[in-house]
């Protein structure tokens, strides 16, 4: 566009003069007029070209500051666009950092409750193996002329077939004379007693209640039991025979101890903890109650009856996962009746 106003800022003055030349000969006031004419000319020549430098060049500067401001604002777009892109990379580096944070966290927690879960068990285990010794070491052997609780095991074959395993209590020398049974227990012996009425049975009572466990035993069971004895004063020996443990499997001990206590004056039958399909109580399971049974077998002068065994050789059904129907209640019940005939057999 430059190039053009030059061109005409040289041409039109060419042409001028030489509009000027041919005019020449005319007449003096001819040519003062012409002369005017040109010199007005001249002066509008002037004024356009002074107009067209005014019209290019802005146009000129404000394309160059529109481009200049286009250029501004793609680069501070771009900016903008890097600042994002690296605060999601950053966003997303501080989220990988912290999930592996976290998943170490996890590990090291799980790493560590494992650890504390092995030492534990292996405390147990060195405890268990301790009061073992003393019970053992503690507890004199029985006298030769006494045979209850010498705790040997005979299997047999129950009427309907069914094979099972007890411990069963020999009389001391001679006539036991009438023969009673207190059974006590927990919500399992409720619903067997439920289903064989075991107080309709001759010289048979129950004392037993939901959510029983060793303090039910201590501070219930046995005052109610002496009560009884007392009341059925033609009854010559009494034996009891208990069955409690599922609720509280933590105090074996003392289970050991009240045992150990109580065989000194009674005739004891300690029924193995039964064996439970499924439960939503994170301490109650298989190997924690066949732990308990074992220690059970330990208790020197107290007779033990293994159901337990016998439930998973010929198997068992439950309604809640923990207490049994009543076809597996009764058999139950069957085999406690084989041990009572045991004993009077041994009278």
């Amino acid at each position: 566009m430059k190039k053009v106003i030059k061109a005409m800022i040289v041409i039109v003055p060419i042409m001028f003069f030489c509009i000027w030349n041919m005019q020449a000969d005319d007449s003096a006031d001819t040519g003062g007029n012409r002369d005017k004419n040109i010199t007005s000319s001249l002066d509008t020549m002037a004024e356009y070209e002074e107009k067209l430098e005014a019209e290019v060049v802005p146009k000129g500067k404000a394309q160059r500051l529109t481009s200049e401001e286009d250029l501004s604002t793609e680069s501070e777009e771009i900016e903008g666009s890097d600042e994002i892109e690296e605060s999601d990379e950053t966003e997303e580096s501080d989220e990988t950092e912290e999930s592996d944070e976290t998943e170490e966290s996890d590990e090291e927690e799980e790493s560590d409750e494992t650890e504390e879960s092995d030492e534990t068990e292996d405390s147990d285990e060195t405890e268990d193996s301790e009061k073992i010794e003393e019970i053992e070491e503690s507890t004199e052997e029985p006298a030769e002329d006494e045979n209850i609780g010498e705790n040997t095991v005979e299997e047999w074959n129950s009427e309907d077939g069914d094979r099972t395993g007890s411990n069963t209590t020999e009389a001391t020398d001679g006539n036991m004379g009438t023969v009673g049974y207190i059974l006590i227990g927990d919500s399992r012996f409720v619903c067997m007693d439920e289903v064989v009425d075991v107080d309709a049975h001759e010289n048979q009572f129950i004392i037993a209640k939901c959510g029983a466990g060793h303090d039910f035993l201590v501070n219930e069971a046995l005052p109610k039991a002496a009560a009884l004895e007392v009341k059925h004063s033609e009854v010559d020996t009494w034996v009891y025979i208990i069955n409690l443990g599922i609720n509280d499997l933590q105090s074996v001990w003392n289970y050991v101890g009240t045992y150990r206590s109580l065989v000194i004056t009674k005739n004891v039958v300690i029924q193995s903890v039964n064996p439970i399909e499924y439960t939503n109580i994170t301490q109650t399971t298989q190997a924690r109650i066949k732990s308990f049974n074992e220690k059970m077998k330990l208790v020197k002068g107290a007779s033990y009856l293994d159901t337990y065994n016998a439930l998973m050789r010929n198997g068992f059904s439950t309604i809640d996962g923990l207490h049994y129907t009543e076809e597996t209640s009764d058999y139950i019940y069957k085999c406690i009746e084989k041990c009572m005939r045991e004993i009077e057999s041994k009278s």
